[in-house]
């Protein structure tokens, strides 16, 4: 039995990101038969709830903005170095063959863990 090609879609944050995802999605689909299509995001539950709703699997990884004050900079270190390193495995572990990224602070961890690998 032939694997299935998995492509991530990574970012989030906003509707305005997750939207265009499930346009690209939908059209990858109907272009590559029997693609698995995973979306990787903040685990914002509106987010998460546009996701599951169109039929695709979701999995939240850590993510932060820019720190808006120096009390901000430890966890916005300690969350994207996190996302980053649960990034990677889930890449290796999806054997994610194409990450797309849709933008915001949620994409930059998986975006970088795809360069990496």
């Amino acid at each position: 039995m032939a694997s299935r090609f998995q492509i991530v879609v990574a970012g989030g944050g906003s509707p305005g990101h997750v939207y265009p995802g499930l346009a690209i999605a939908e059209a990858l689909t109907e272009q590559i038969p029997g693609v698995s299509i995973l979306f990787a995001g903040t685990g914002n539950s509106t987010e998460r709830h546009l996701v599951r709703a169109a039929g695709y699997n979701y999995v939240a990884l850590p993510a932060k903005p820019a720190p808006q004050n120096p009390f901000e900079a430890v966890r916005f270190v300690t969350d994207n170095v996190i996302g980053f390193c649960a990034a990677r495995w889930m890449l290796g572990e999806q054997e994610t063959a194409l990450v797309v990224g849709l933008g915001g602070y949620a994409s930059a961890a998986v975006l970088r863990a795809a360069v990496g690998r």
